[in-house]
């Protein structure tokens, strides 16, 4: 018997609630930035959360 006969699709799929939580005090603003494509604030604000990726 396959998973898929029984309707099951553990996996195979985004499971959003497993997506982690996002705790930016400033949300908004972070939101804005991204928006508006402002690459140097983002960078200015955000540097010490990111791991090389700018």
């Amino acid at each position: 018997m396959v998973l898929t006969e029984l309707g099951r699709y553990a996996g195979r799929i985004v499971q959003v609630q497993n997506l982690p939580q996002n705790h930016l005090k400033a949300l908004d603003l972070a939101r804005d930035l991204v928006k508006n494509q402002n690459i140097e604030m983002i960078q200015a604000i955000y540097r010490k959360y990111s791991s090389n990726a700018f």
